[in-house]
């Protein structure tokens, strides 16, 4: 009796099936009706045409589309063939050496509506052809990506014009974009308010050169888009601490890293004044501890997401634990900790409350004694072992010890994985042991990555899989040397 396969299984095969015959078997005879002459068969008509998969709804359409180019198939014939007018979501990133003439024939012929368009690093595609694009499916658009493109004023100005709904755009990387060209994203050619000040939510233009910062993102802020909740700009927070003085409130919710040492600016009380909505935060640590509970308690109500970059000290963990105990996301770089035994104290318990994704990154080759690993891994052990209930991923990565193996075994065995859906243990000192471990006794983890942990070989990972699927187990192990 051969086993079952689960639905999601049987999808993927059937899937990676039409991908691997698209040229062999469904391009043939599309390319024959769609191009009865040989001569015509390198270009693309702009009209529209009926494909073999049009019948498929939305989301099976756009599973097939994304997972024939990300597995390299991005020729303009089988764009044509996948894309259809129920696909909402179009992301071109993968097929970035489509001509500009390609890209814009494709989009009209076979596309009546999109939600979301990705053209990042699409350099060929002409600012001209952006500009058709955006008048054509402007009106729809929610999500737009033109980062590392040959976006413009003209590309702006149109943006400014037809997007009435957009809520984020990514411009990123757009030498060719100007100051000017910016305000066209919310003024037009009369100087009146687009549709834009009132949508937007997310915007990063993180690299785009502009002559003064604080002329730009002073009136973005404060007038033109005051609901703006994301804003990548490389020179934003010295321009907030510009800017903003006792009556000042922005909407922001995530700001770049912010540096709490001997140089923090003056007006480091004013500025948290001003920002009361930060739900992502990413803290560079120095030696300024007060600022850090000061920041911290200002937003420990709405906080969500907490990212600690080193230097820290381990032995705060616990007063952050109780500062922001609601938070869902919590990243640790521990390239840094403290090599002194003095620094560590035992702790009984760390617990986050609605914790759902925790992450700690280690630095494989740096020169740490044992102590300071394991003493890192105690703290990490804690914080699973609180929030056991709520915790739905965890990342380690590039812990160089087998303490690692002591670690997950410990949460098998006191049932810390009741809930982890996702474990990544890229680049640690892993052993088929422990992964037969977490094969056996979790029955909540439904992926296993294993990227580079160069203590499993390639045939211990074939034969786990093929006692996953002997057993019809809902369990997946990623693994790449």
């Amino acid at each position: 009796m051969p086993c079952l396969i689960s639905p999601k299984s049987l999808q993927t095969i059937c899937t990676d099936s039409i991908v691997d015959n698209l040229e062999a078997l469904w391009l043939r005879r599309f390319i024959s009706e769609v191009f009865p002459n040989s001569n015509s068969q390198t270009q693309v008509r702009p009209l529209y045409i009926i494909g073999p998969f049009d019948c498929l709804d939305c989301k099976s359409a756009l599973s097939l589309f994304n997972r024939a180019l990300s597995r390299g198939k991005t020729s303009s014939q089988i764009v044509l063939l996948l894309l259809n007018y129920k696909v909402l979501e179009v992301d071109l990133n993968r097929a970035r050496h489509l001509t500009s003439v390609r890209v814009w024939d494709i989009l009209n012929s076979r596309c009546l509506h999109i939600h979301k368009l990705n053209l990042s690093t699409c350099a060929r595609v002409t600012s001209t052809d952006l500009v058709k694009i955006i008048e054509q499916f402007g009106g729809d658009i929610k999500y737009l990506d033109l980062s590392l493109t040959r976006t413009d004023s003209s590309v702006t100005l149109a943006i400014g014009e037809h997007c009435k709904v957009l809520e984020k755009l990514n411009l990123d990387g757009c030498d060719r974009l100007t100051e000017a060209g910016l305000v066209h994203l919310f003024r037009d050619k009369d100087g009146i308010r687009t549709s834009l000040c009132a949508t937007l939510r997310d915007l990063d233009i993180h690299s785009v050169n502009t002559e003064d910062p604080n002329r730009l993102i002073g009136p973005l802020l404060k007038s033109w888009c005051p609901n703006l909740q994301y804003l990548s700009y490389s020179f934003l927070l010295p321009v907030l601490t510009e800017i903003c003085d006792s009556s000042s409130v922005f909407q922001l919710k995530r700001i770049p890293p912010l540096c709490i040492d001997e140089q923090y600016p003056p007006q480091f009380h004013e500025l948290l004044e001003s920002l009361p909505n930060i739900t992502e935060l990413i803290i560079i640590v120095g030696v300024r501890e007060n600022l850090l509970w000061e920041a911290l308690e200002k937003w420990s109500l709405k906080l969500e997401s907490l990212h600690i970059k080193a230097p820290f000290p381990l032995t705060w963990l616990p007063g952050v634990a109780m500062m922001v105990p609601h938070i869902r996301h919590l990243t640790l770089s521990m390239s840094s900790i403290s090599t002194h035994d003095s620094d560590f104290v035992r702790v009984q318990s760390l617990k986050f409350v609605n914790l759902e994704t925790l992450q700690a990154t280690f630095i494989s080759h740096r020169i740490v004694p044992n102590n300071v690993f394991l003493y890192s891994l105690d703290y990490l052990q804690k914080i699973v072992a609180g929030s056991s209930s709520t915790l739905r991923e965890i990342t380690i990565h590039s812990y160089p010890h087998f303490g690692i193996n002591a670690f997950v075994f410990w949460c098998c065995q006191n049932n810390a994985f009741s809930n982890v859906e996702l474990l990544n243990l890229e680049d640690c000192a892993l052993q088929s042991c422990t992964v037969w471990d977490v094969i056996h006794q979790t029955n909540a983890v439904k992926k296993l990555v294993l990227n580079k942990c160069q203590f499993i070989s390639l045939a211990e990972v074939q034969t786990m899989r093929k006692h996953v699927k002997e057993n019809n187990l809902d369990f997946e192990i990623e693994y790449d040397l």
